[in-house]
């Protein structure tokens, strides 16, 4: 195993060959198998190759990889409940049982993480991509409102470049890459 990942009511495994495994509920799919059924065991996610890294939120039934493909490219993937629109094309509160490619505009990826209503994404030139909902300001988009939803990744303007993200829940922050120990946070201000 290269990463464990504890989420919500499942847990996910990573192997050294890029495969990943989940085990856990499987009632909105989150297992990535293809199917609801609920087992005692580890089942292999389909569609899946050349992981590198998994992702997904404490507080959350969706499941995110991000797979280096035939091209020199890294995308990301998603599956589970669409909670907060986490998953393109599929309605609110339904499920997807396999991983669909997100539409990352031609970003390699290189990391990314979730909090409950949003997901971020950093791309290797140092942007960084966002949808979901932007319940408690969770997007970075600098949107007041709490129903706001970006479907599709898309840009957060800003000038300095990232190179790592991190979400709780509630909160996102991003590393600069500018070689200072400087991040920037956004979410419940609380």
């Amino acid at each position: 195993m290269i990463q464990v990942k504890a989420i919500k009511y499942n847990s996910a495994l990573l192997t050294s060959s890029g495969k990943v495994w989940v085990a856990g509920i499987n009632t909105n799919g989150q297992r990535g198998d293809g199917t609801t059924t609920v087992t005692g065991y580890f089942s292999q996610v389909v569609g899946l190759d050349n992981v590198v890294k998994i992702a997904g939120g404490m507080e959350s039934s969706t499941l995110f990889a991000i797979a280096e493909d035939s091209v020199p490219i890294t995308k990301a993937y998603v599956w589970g409940k669409n909670d907060y629109g986490k998953i393109p094309g599929v309605p609110i509160g339904d499920f997807q049982s396999t991983p669909v490619a997100l539409d990352t505009k031609g970003c390699d990826v290189i990391d990314s993480a979730e909090s409950i209503a949003s997901v971020i994404l950093v791309c290797s030139d140092g942007a960084l991509l966002t949808h979901g909902t932007n319940h408690q300001g969770l997007l970075g988009l600098g949107y007041s409102d709490l129903t706001t939803r970006v479907s599709m990744p898309t840009k957060i303007p800003h000038e300095e470049r990232f190179q790592r993200v991190y979400c709780t829940a509630w909160h996102c922050i991003a590393w600069a890459s500018s070689g200072w120990a400087l991040g920037y946070v956004w979410g419940v201000n609380a």
